[in-house]
């Protein structure tokens, strides 16, 4: 009986430790994924009892929480939902960087910055205690972008007035600021806020649906076509020690040693329409003459074109704090028919936006690519600066030398080229244009890269147009994106008095 008595004993005290360990794992070791969960009820009536922090472009509130009219107490609400001051749609132009707060998920900023703005980041702990001795409602903090409105509005306008599938994306070249970040077509947060989860469920199944919710400025790396030129240029420039002046093939084709298919330029004609055996250097990047830079991608090595891409930021995702973001890439290439495809932007070779921005901020800085950044400063409920960005170097992918030298070559585009359509009067652009073939036999990508002023860069631009609802002709960079490009350049060098 006794022997009876002690397996029963010792069987309840595995019971009781094994309660106690499952309680110890879920309490402590599981705290952190279980708040975490999206269906949680009492963590999501928890956040929406205090007011979020606010989300600024500027000293314009673009996202903030508003008192709701429902069991939970606050709403979050975007764009113009917060002031009838604003567009119509506001929301959906700063969608793409703010993201959206749903029930029990984040997106974009909401969900990168979510402790500050929540409230539960280890900055607030002063403000906290102080909320609680005062018997004040705890507050989140607040996120200040590096969007500036006005060059915001030319690039989301740009894009939207003309029906386009695309993105723009500027910075300024000499801290890496991001002063605009708009995708096109975009979508409303104050749908997926809602509280009704079906609403929010509802509204979030259409908008993927549309592909409506990609970030296409710095989460769709496509093919960059003829503005990966530059990249190109740039390391003829420093290994094969051309200049503007240096001859280059100017025929309407040329087959490259490895293969039997011809390289040819665009419609079929010779660089330029020159019908010249050869031109400049200068005039190959003007025309922007694939056959000329087949054959200068084949004379360089791998390691020379792969080294320059990634020097420009190719192969790596260094935007920390722009979330989701892509990595764009460049193959090496050994192979020198496969290189020669490579060097004007086709083959495997894929850019979003944001990295063709990087290129030209970065001959537009004299050679020195600044880390971009879209997170200007964060602060408390009551506006103490807790973090504020500093500019930093990311890379010098090329000499002074070098940039200078492109940056000569880059105006002759806009100034006689293939760019006319960036001019800006008193002020002198450099740009290159673009047109990706896209491998599926549809519309190419128009694309169009810039800065200005040339000889002291404030903004570096880069525009997409994936397509057109309105335009089925004359698909091509500098006819499509350089007006667009223009308009960001003149809304904020007219804004910080450039012009």
């Amino acid at each position: 009986m006794n022997r009876q008595i002690r397996i029963l004993a010792i069987f309840s005290l595995c019971l009781m430790l094994a309660l106690l360990a499952n309680i110890t794992y879920v309490q402590y070791f599981k705290q952190h994924a279980y708040a975490k969960k999206a269906d949680n009820v009492r963590v999501i009536e928890e956040a929406y009892s205090r007011q979020r922090g606010e989300i600024l472009a500027g000293s314009m509130v673009i996202a903030k929480s508003v008192p709701s009219k429902d069991p939970l107490k606050y709403q979050r609400a975007y764009g113009n939902k917060i002031s009838s001051s604003y567009a119509a749609d506001t929301a959906a132009e700063y969608a793409p960087v703010t993201g959206f707060l749903t029930l029990g998920s984040q997106w974009g900023v909401e969900q990168s910055q979510n402790a500050l703005l929540s409230g539960e980041d280890d900055r607030l702990f002063i403000d906290r205690v102080s909320d609680l001795l005062n018997n004040n409602q705890p507050q989140g903090g607040n996120v200040e972008l590096t969007i500036d409105p006005a060059v915001q509005d030319a690039a989301y306008n740009g894009l939207a007035s003309r029906g386009f599938t695309g993105a723009a994306v500027a910075i300024d070249p000499t801290t890496g600021k991001i002063l605009a970040m708009a995708s096109t077509p975009s979508y409303d947060p104050n749908l997926l806020a809602s509280h009704v989860p079906s609403a929010s469920a509802k509204a979030y199944t259409q908008i993927v649906q549309k592909n409506e919710l990609i970030n296409r400025g710095a989460q769709r790396p496509l093919f960059p076509g003829s503005t990966f030129k530059l990249v190109t240029a740039a390391a003829a420039i420093q290994d094969l020690h051309m200049t503007p002046q240096s001859m280059v093939n100017g025929n309407a084709t040329t087959t490259i040693q490895g293969t039997n298919k011809p390289t040819q330029n665009e419609d079929k004609a010779s660089c330029g329409y020159l019908n010249q055996p050869q031109v400049s250097f200068m005039a190959a990047l003007d025309y922007s003459c694939n056959v000329a830079f087949a054959e200068i991608g084949a004379q360089l090595s791998a390691n020379q074109l792969t080294s320059m891409a990634n020097s420009f930021g190719f192969n790596s995702n260094p935007f920390l704090d722009v979330s989701p973001s892509s990595a764009s890439s460049y193959p090496n290439e050994p192979d020198k028919a496969l290189r020669a495809l490579s060097a004007y932007g086709q083959l495997n070779v894929q850019a979003t936006p944001l990295q063709m921005a990087m290129v030209a901020a970065a001959i537009g800085n004299h050679g020195t690519l600044m880390q971009p950044y879209l997170i200007n400063r964060l602060t408390s409920p009551t506006l103490d600066v807790l973090s504020q960005t500093q500019p930093h170097v990311l890379s010098n992918p090329i000499t002074s030398s070098t940039a200078s030298t492109l940056t000569q070559m880059m105006v002759d585009v806009v100034n006689r080229g293939t760019g006319t359509r960036a001019q800006i009067p008193g002020i002198s652009v450099a740009g290159k244009t673009g047109t990706a073939e896209t491998g599926t036999g549809g519309s190419p990508y128009a694309w169009f890269v810039s800065f200005g002023p040339s000889d002291n860069a404030k903004i570096a631009i880069a525009v997409l147009v994936e397509s057109s609802s309105t335009v089925k002709d004359n698909v091509a960079g500098g006819a499509l994106c350089a007006p667009i490009a223009k308009a960001m350049m003149q809304a904020y060098l007219s804004e910080t008095g450039q012009q």
